[in-house]
């Protein structure tokens, strides 16, 4: 089970409300996407992750980075994904067609757009 808190805390008129979103997935049959984006002030800066299956708008998952700017995004169904990477005060950042393989974890560290712009 995928926890998405991503899509299940939204805000309407200043109100909070949380609506629990989860996946139900098979491990065996799902891959995973990682890396590390490099930002300066990592450690002071929310950095979110999504993914989005390729030509769709609405995110599959979602993380947070940690504090060093690393971020695994598990339990992709196998296929092509566009990523989207935001952070407070810097530019987003898109990276385009990525292929998830069930059973493996693509290290996306290092591809053009991982490093955030201010």
């Amino acid at each position: 089970v995928d926890f998405n808190v991503a899509h299940s805390l939204t805000v309407t008129n200043g109100v909070y409300r949380m609506t629990p979103v989860t996946r139900i997935v098979q491990k065996n049959t799902t891959g995973a996407l990682s890396g590390k984006i490099a930002v300066p002030d990592a450690s002071t800066t929310k950095i979110v992750v999504s993914a989005f299956k390729d030509g769709e708008t609405t995110a599959t998952t979602a993380t947070v980075a940690k504090s060093d700017g690393t971020f695994l995004l598990g339990y992709l169904e196998p296929g092509i994904y566009d990523i989207k990477i935001e952070a407070d005060t810097y530019q987003a950042s898109n990276i385009a067609d990525k292929t998830v393989t069930a059973g493996q974890t693509l290290d996306i560290t290092g591809t053009a757009g991982v490093t955030l712009i201010q």
